[in-house]
């Protein structure tokens, strides 16, 4: 059955409200989402909730201990929730006896060095089964397909994308990923995948895109830092974050798989991150801080991006 058009009360609405909320994802069906909660009065610590769009109400999905769980995502046929938690690894390697010289060579973003593992959440219920066992992070993770991910995971000072089976443990690296590689997203069920490259100083990054065995590094004459590449479901367009022309800000933009038509679709002035598109290409997620701390908003999705004459901005890696 096809996604229903995705519910919107008014474009640009907050979703979220309470405590602060992040990574919003939508469900198949494009009528619920799936985010993370922290610093509510039930509880400090990061939970998975879902929200009905049409009738607003949430439904708390998660109840475990640890400090951190982050990128959840709906299963193909939305029985299930994909997501990274640190619960097992708090529990096998406590924080005190936890040895930090382990990371000491890795010197990026300071959200790889959390210990986390994937799992997945059967709905409904509370069935939790554990997908990863490595120590140190791994995370972000989203389906290829029914059947396989694709995740970001860093062990001591490497960070890199890696492929896995739901079933199985062994997993390896994404080919035409380079170092420093991370966020994936796949479209049209793995045969486009798109994700960032930090530069060495991990202060600005690249946005790559497979397509086939082809790779393109798409954008670089933007010095930037790009992050949370999400396709759309036709995998004709990605969305990402990017702190541009303001270093200070990040805001949400658009472009087309050969990277033309580049598009700002907010302009916040704040940090508007983690895009989402609805099944049905007419509305998308983002979390920003505009109203003070974290919540989820909504939007319409333009029909068309901003398409002027431009030189081509492809360039192909060796």
């Amino acid at each position: 059955m096809a996604a229903a058009p995705t519910p919107i009360k008014a474009d640009g609405q907050a979703l979220t409200s309470v405590g602060e909320n992040f990574d919003g994802s939508f469900a198949p069906d494009g009528q619920r989402i799936v985010f993370v909660s922290t610093n509510r009065k039930q509880h400090k610590q990061g939970q998975i909730y879902e929200l009905d769009l049409k009738s607003h109400k949430e439904k708390r999905v998660t109840y475990q201990g640890s400090v951190v769980a982050h990128s959840p995502q709906y299963s193909p046929k939305g029985d299930a929730i994909l997501y990274a938690s640190g619960t097992d690894e708090l529990k096998e390697i406590s924080p005190l006896l936890y040895d930090k010289k382990v990371d000491a060579d890795f010197t990026g973003p300071a959200d790889y060095l959390e210990r986390t593992e994937l799992y997945l959440h059967h709905l409904p219920g509370l069935q939790m089964e554990r997908l990863s066992n490595h120590p140190g992070f791994d995370g972000e993770a989203r389906f290829l397909n029914h059947s396989e991910l694709i995740f970001t995971r860093r062990d001591k000072g490497n960070l890199g994308v890696f492929e896995k089976s739901i079933k199985s443990n062994s997993a390896h690296p994404l080919k035409g990923a380079g170092p420093r590689s991370a966020e994936a997203s796949a479209a049209l069920e793995g045969k486009r995948i798109a994700w960032i490259e930090f530069s060495p100083d991990f202060k600005t990054s690249s946005l790559k895109i497979k397509d086939g065995h082809n790779v393109v590094s798409i954008l670089d004459d933007v010095k930037a830092l790009k992050k949370n590449p999400a396709w759309s479901p036709d995998g004709e367009i990605v969305l990402f974050s990017m702190n541009h022309p303001d270093a200070k800000a990040f805001e949400i933009y658009a472009v087309k798989k050969d990277g033309r038509c580049l598009t700002a679709l907010t302009e916040e002035g704040g940090i508007s991150e983690q895009p989402e598109v609805s099944p049905t290409q007419d509305a998308f997620l983002f979390t920003s801080n505009q109203s003070g701390n974290r919540q989820i908003y909504i939007k319409s999705f333009p029909k068309t991006l901003n398409c002027p004459p431009a030189a081509e901005l492809i360039e192909k890696t060796p």
